[in-house]
């Protein structure tokens, strides 16, 4: 009987859990499901203690309702910690794809190291000749949590998957409705409580992917803080919003600041969607996105869909339900547990190149070796029988064994671990404090700078330079032009400045990469405890 195979998708706010029993092809039986909440503070998973945090509390007492233990599990990192990127390379062999992927890993993905986990999936052939590969690049200490959580709770998972390739699996195999038109081209739009993510999806396959730190968690911190009610009723508040509404369906509540306080919600989540929109466009040439497909938590809400094709003028489609009969009659599956199921479909025999591994090389070398024993151990009965066949077989599977183990043992002798993210981070932060002591600008007014969520990861900041007339120049290293204008857009937020603007873009290149190198002009606006603005205002009206 084929094994039940138990997919995990942990998440900031809860744990999503979906069991199956594979078939032949494509066929399927869904066994169980169970979702949990974590009891902890929207947005935080802490990994310092991991049998004691709420996450693992969480897992521990969903396990436990639905009375299991699995044997064969499958997880994913949270989608902040592993990026997938579509390339394409000109070679269809999977050890020359292997040669290339890591150069390929450093030229796409901006916070890569040679100590992070790299894998592939190989997706189709190009036209040229080539090979069109899905990348999944991992950072180590991530997968290294995910580990000692499970195994704090006696799990140890067969593979460590990408959430964004999970659930692309999963809408594929239950043929969802937008994976049943070819020569299309839609946006996936995963949206939950502590993140979107968006998939660019074309001809049926994933091109690329985005994610952001926009969800339902945001708009309910800022009901509970503006209109002074607990964390639960603020998740059902939010639920229940009705978008076609001036009140949004929730009149008991003080009508100018829940506007306010929805609006400027709404408007993060059209600028992210209409930025990734225009970055498709120019980066993939797309001039025509057919609809967009919704899924995840806030999927639930009944007027999400309306408001988004009415902002962006775009069909919105709420994802198919996954379905999967039984003698027992027929079982449906939520739409916060996709990802949970494509986890669950995972091949456990997956060849390389067949499906991403992101567990660490170490792992997977130590069980090639056991797996390699127990073959041994068969070909010792083999031999009694069929001497000359199973000697041949055994010796043709044992080479590739061997070409495997070498080349992860080659992977880790090349690794050079690298320590100074935290030093580089500790040391920009040291200089901003510095300049704010050296300076006659308000501490709030610099120190504000500090929550600029692009600091330190895709935009470095070399100096800043506070001129007399109140204008301060911000000179900054990025990846890319994007990501200088990302930047740009998270100052001006700040709400410091009644000016800013990018000058000077120029390109560069560091350390063999090519960079940005760019200024961005601040006119800072006057403060009551801005001593500066208040001389400058007095000399200005003497």
């Amino acid at each position: 009987m084929a094994p039940i195979v138990t997919g995990l998708d942990i998440g900031s706010d809860s744990v999503k859990l979906v069991q199956i029993r594979r078939g032949r092809g494509d066929s399927y039986k869904i066994i169980s499901q169970g979702m949990i909440e974590i009891q902890a503070p929207v947005g935080v998973v802490d990994f310092s203690s991991p049998e004691k945090t709420p996450t693992a509390e969480a897992i521990k007492k969903l396990l436990a309702e639905m009375k299991i233990h699995p044997a064969h599990l499958v997880t994913s990192v949270s989608k902040q910690a592993a990026v997938v990127r579509y390339i394409k390379l000109p070679t269809n062999s999977i050890s020359e794809v292997e040669q290339m992927i890591r150069f390929e890993a450093a030229k796409y993905v901006p916070f890569y190291t040679d100590e992070d986990i790299v894998d592939f999936e190989l997706i189709g052939s190009s036209h040229l000749g080539g090979s069109e590969v899905l990348m999944a690049v991992c950072r180590r200490d991530a997968v290294e949590e995910q580990l000692n959580l499970l195994r704090a709770l006696h799990l140890e998972p067969y593979a460590i998957d990408s959430s964004a390739l999970a659930l692309m699996r999963g809408l594929k195999v239950a043929r969802s409705a937008a994976f049943k038109e070819p020569n299309k081209t839609f946006l996936l739009m995963d949206f939950g409580f502590t993140s979107m993510e968006l998939f660019l999806v074309q001809n049926q396959a994933l091109k690329y992917t985005r994610a952001t730190p926009i969800g339902g968690s945001q708009l309910m911190r800022a009901f509970q803080r503006g209109l002074n009610v607990s964390e639960e009723e603020s998740r059902q508040m939010l639920l229940k919003m009705d978008f076609t509404q001036p009140d949004y369906g929730l009149g008991t509540y003080e009508k100018e600041t829940l506007r306010d306080t929805v609006a400027s919600w709404q408007e993060r989540v059209d600028n992210e969607i209409k930025r990734s929109i225009d970055y498709f466009s120019n980066e993939f040439g797309i001039s025509h996105i057919d609809s967009i497909v919704l899924s995840g938590g806030l999927s639930r809400i009944p007027t999400l869909k309306d408001y988004l094709e009415k902002e962006l003028g775009i069909p919105v489609k709420p994802v198919s339900y996954v379905t999967s009969e039984h003698s027992g009659g027929s079982v449906e599956l939520l739409p916060e547990l996709n990802t949970a199921f494509g986890l669950a479909l995972r091949a456990m025999d997956a060849d390389r190149g067949e499906a991403v591994n992101l567990l660490p090389p170490e792992i997977l070398r130590k069980r090639i070796q056991r797996k390699r024993q127990w073959f041994f151990g068969q070909i010792g009965i083999g031999v009694a029988a069929l001497f000359i066949a199973a000697g041949v077989y055994g010796y043709q599977q044992y080479a590739g064994m061997q070409d495997e183990i070498n080349k992860i043992s080659r992977d880790l002798v090349m690794k050079k671990p690298k320590t100074e993210k935290l030093a580089e981070m500790q040391k920009q932060l040291e200089s901003i404090r510095k300049m704010v002591s050296q300076t006659d600008v308000s501490v709030e007014t610099l120190s504000g700078l500090t929550d600029c969520e692009l600091i330190p990861g895709q935009v470095a900041l070399e100096k800043v330079v506070y001129e007399r007339n109140r204008v301060l120049t911000l000179t900054a290293v990025a990846m890319s032009m994007e990501d200088a204008v990302n930047f740009r857009f998270e100052v001006e937020k700040l709400g410091h400045f009644s000016l800013v603007e990018i000058q000077n873009a120029n390109t560069d290149t560091m350390e063999t990469k090519q960079v940005v190198r760019f200024n961005v002009v601040c006119k800072i606006k006057p403060a009551k405890d801005d001593q500066t603005g208040t001389a400058e205002n007095q000399e200005g009206r003497e």
